[in-house]
């Protein structure tokens, strides 16, 4: 669970983020707040890791609020002024929701946080030495725990992925390959194509440059063959 806070001087706009917050389950909120004066206390003891932060005409103070914090959470900026997002990336905002947005958008916004937690999750359990033997996905908006093991191999396209197990279907996540290239480094898996991510475990036999894993024949590409032979089939032979 990813916990936020939201800050939004407009009534309703603060029910309607909370609402979108609530809808989203891997978001734990711990608060709502009309100004900024109101959540700096819960910001700096109970330390949340997101922020969704109204920006507001003329004097921008929020700008300043936020750079006052002791380890500032990541933010998404919400306003209605559009003039703002040059301020927004300049202070390596998460993303700029300009107001009125949609519960697709806010989601599109929400997924580059939970993809950049998992990320941080990795390398935190890389920095102590701890391996899991599972990954959690997001899946039409449900966190889903998959155990390595079962995973036979990923078919990564434009911007999504399918999870292959011994499930009758596969598993759809929003999330790039190099992505989950990153999370299943050093846990038995390898990229061996453009759009495919493998498990080595379940390799059932390789022949003319083709791979065969759960009765498909998964193309072994070029740019891949080195390491590929390197990690898999020497030694091995």
């Amino acid at each position: 669970m990813i916990s936020c806070i939201c800050i939004d001087k407009d009534l309703l706009a603060l029910r309607s983020i909370k609402s979108f917050i609530e809808r989203t389950s891997y978001f734990n909120l711990l608060g709502s707040f009309e100004n900024y004066y109101e959540a700096y206390a819960l910001l700096e003891t109970q330390k949340p890791e997101l922020l969704f932060l109204d920006l507001n005409l003329p004097e921008l103070k929020e700008i300043d609020f936020l750079k006052s914090l002791n380890n500032p959470p990541k933010v998404i900026f919400t306003t209605g002024y559009g003039q703002f997002a040059l301020h927004a990336f300049e202070l390596n905002a998460v993303d700029f929701l300009l107001k009125p947005f949609t519960y697709e958008r806010f989601l599109k916004a929400s997924d580059k946080i939970f993809e950049i937690h998992q990320l941080e999750q990795f390398y935190q359990n890389e920095k102590s030495s701890s391996i899991e033997d599972y990954i959690l996905i997001k899946s039409e908006h449900n966190i889903i725990k998959i155990d390595l093991k079962e995973i036979y191999y990923i078919e990564g396209y434009k911007d999504y992925l399918k999870i292959y197990t011994n499930a009758e279907k596969p598993i759809l996540t929003l999330k790039s390959l190099k992505a989950m290239e990153v999370i299943l480094a050093r846990k038995g898996f390898i990229r061996v194509h453009k759009s495919f991510l493998i498990s080595i475990q379940k390799i059932e036999s390789m022949r003319n440059n083709k791979i065969r894993i759960l009765n498909k024949y998964i193309p072994l590409g070029e740019n891949y063959k080195k390491r590929f032979h390197f990690e898999v089939v020497e030694g091995r032979c």
